[in-house]
C-alpha cells in the first residue's frame, strides 16, 4: 500500500512538472543573419496643363466672319510617376532550424523571442 501511494504521488509530480514546463515561457535573443531593405511602390498621377493658342473667328449679327482673335485653350493631362517608398528592413534569423523574420525600421542584431514548450514566438 505504501509503495502504491509513493508510485502515485511520484507519477502526478511528473504529469505536474510536465505540464508546468510545457506552459513555462523563455525569452532569448536569435541572431540575425541577413537584413533585407523592404521598399513599396506607389503610383501617382500628377495633373498638368497643355495650353495652345487658337485664332477664333468673330463674327457679326448676320453670322458672316469680321475677323479673327487669338484665344487660349488649355487641357489638363496627367503624367504617371511610380515612387520608391523605404518601409523597413526584414531582419531574418534561425532558431533551431526554424526562420525567425521581423520586419523593423532599423537593422536589428538580434530579434527577440519568447520560447513556449518547443516553438518560438518574435515579440512585438
Amino acid at each position: 500500500m505504501k509503495k502504491l501511494r509513493f508510485f502515485i504521488l511520484f507519477v502526478l509530480v511528473a504529469v505536474g512538472t510536465t505540464l508546468s514546463a510545457s506552459t513555462c515561457s523563455v525569452f532569448s535573443k536569435v541572431p540575425v543573419v541577413q537584413s533585407n531593405a523592404i521598399y513599396e511602390y506607389k503610383t501617382e498621377a500628377i495633373p498638368y496643363k497643355v495650353c495652345k493658342d487658337i485664332c477664333v473667328p468673330v463674327k457679326n449679327a448676320c453670322n458672316v466672319t469680321i475677323g479673327y482673335r487669338h484665344a487660349k485653350s488649355c487641357v489638363t493631362k496627367y503624367k504617371y510617376v511610380t515612387k520608391k517608398i523605404f518601409k523597413g528592413y526584414e531582419n531574418i534569423g534561425y532558431w533551431h532550424g526554424q526562420r525567425v523574420v521581423k520586419v523593423w525600421p532599423t537593422k536589428l542584431c538580434t530579434i527577440p523571442i519568447e520560447i513556449r514548450g518547443n516553438c518560438c514566438v518574435v515579440l512585438k
